[in-house]
């Protein structure tokens, strides 16, 4: 009986929290984001039209759907070993298929839980090196899902690369050097173990919406920071960043309905001293295509670990030839209509028969 009820609590305690009113669900119905189900060795999110889930008994913990949410919706419960060794910054990390023993501190269900937003904050909380210990990960079901670490922190030193920062070291490692680097780094350390659902909680929190406030960014909400927000700042044009929104300006009608349902502001529109534009603001983009979801003249992408294309796109504005609102859309050198994009679709004099009929 015993033995059950700590079977239940244990594995109550690695399933996913989850933020609802931050997925990207709950802010569009038509939204096609599936990255937590695709990322899911075991299948155990569910999607349908009514309603996104996860079925516990199938959950194992592992962390993947975490690193894949845009909207860090998705959080787990583990600790990294963090601290300094010769004054290097330093974090450890090891697989829970690696051999070590059960409840080991710095044994996660998967390295490939660790997604971008984790090894930025990572590098943000000053560590430069990162050992990592895994199992076999070729005969892991879990291999094939989510993003390797290599990878990640691959990204991660293009995009410090292209700021003239220095990169994260990364070195996979067998258990004795591992638990070698661990015993160093641990005593007297003065820095706590890195908790992946408290990250932003007191010190390190303020520390980092200090940071951002300095760069002018809206930090109202220190739990969430877009990954490109997290960077630090740069001039260079070619600097790549993990998403970047592009529009067609050929196609783009002027609606606004992908500023309207952006949840972090990344496209502005500004009206002022005579000139209008959208203004892009990538820092602050999530890649979760709810701007895409919305487009009815399909004119927005999402680039991934690109240059930005655009920080503004001018706009004419002018006042529709049949309602009288005023509207705006991309300059162009062919003609437009004079007509706002509700009145292009309406065919107000038919609908008066309609009515009546």
């Amino acid at each position: 009986m015993l033995d059950e009820l700590v079977r239940e609590a244990t594995d109550t305690l690695r399933l996913p929290e989850v933020s609802g009113e931050q997925c990207v669900h709950s802010h569009i119905e038509n939204s096609h984001c599936r990255s937590c189900v695709v990322a899911c060795p075991q299948q155990a999110w569910v999607i349908d039209d009514e309603q996104l889930g996860i079925v516990a008994d199938r959950c194992d913990g592992c962390g993947i759907c975490a690193a894949v949410c845009p909207e860090q919706a998705i959080s787990h419960e583990y600790e990294l070993s963090v601290g300094q060794w010769q004054q290097r910054g330093i974090t450890v990390a090891a697989c829970e298929k690696a051999g070590l023993t059960s409840g080991e501190e710095a044994v996660i269900p998967c390295l490939h839980g660790l997604g971008l937003h984790d090894v930025l904050k990572l590098y943000r909380q000053g560590s430069r090196y990162l050992f990592t210990l895994s199992g076999k990960c070729a005969g892991c079901e879990r291999a094939q899902y989510g993003q390797g670490i290599e990878q990640t922190v691959a990204e991660l030193n293009q995009l410090l690369r292209d700021r003239d920062c220095p990169p994260l070291r990364h070195q996979a490692t067998d258990a004795a050097h591992w638990l070698g680097i661990k015993e160093k780094i641990s005593p007297g350390s003065g820095v706590p173990p890195l908790n992946r659902r408290n990250f932003f909680r007191h010190a390190v929190a303020e520390a980092m919406k200090q940071g951002l406030s300095a760069r002018g960014l809206d930090v109202a909400d220190p739990t969430f920071v877009a990954v490109g927000a997290l960077l630090p700042p740069t001039t260079n044009p070619q600097a790549r960043w993990p998403f970047v929104p592009k529009l067609d300006e050929t196609r783009c009608t002027g609606c606004d309905a992908c500023l309207r349902a952006c949840p972090h502001g990344v496209i502005e529109f500004v009206h002022q001293e005579g000139e209008a534009k959208y203004s892009l603001k990538v820092e602050k983009c999530t890649g979760c295509e709810i701007c895409v979801a919305v487009c009815d003249a399909d004119a927005v992408m999402i680039a991934a670990m690109a240059p930005q294309y655009r920080s503004e796109v001018l706009l004419e504005v002018s006042r529709c030839r049949h309602c009288g609102i005023e509207m705006h859309r991309p300059r162009r050198e062919t003609r437009q209509s004079d007509l706002c994009h509700i009145c292009e679709r309406v065919p107000h004099r038919k609908n008066l028969y309609q009515v009546l009929d």
